[in-house]
């Protein structure tokens, strides 16, 4: 299956699957992507890209196979087991 990713979407998936099973908090997600710019609204902008990415990977976005959230710390992707 294809989907359109933006490139700060992209961005995401790659740095969270690169490394499966890794927490990162939204300030480093946000460090990841925008470096030295100034953050003004980390929870939203982080949580609104994790949203749309599971909206268009997940099979069920409200129960996501891949990007977990890790309430209180950030979140952290899943790989799947041959299952």
């Amino acid at each position: 299956m294809e989907i359109s990713l933006s490139c700060s979407e992209f961005d995401i998936l790659l740095y969270l699957a690169q490394q499966p099973g890794q927490v990162f908090t939204k300030t480093q997600l946000f460090q990841h992507l925008y470096q030295d710019e100034l953050a003004v609204d980390i929870d939203n902008l982080i949580y609104c890209l994790i949203r749309s990415l599971r909206k268009k990977m997940e099979p069920d976005p409200r129960h996501p196979r891949y990007i977990h959230t890790v309430r209180g710390v950030g979140y952290k992707f899943e790989a799947l087991s041959g299952k």
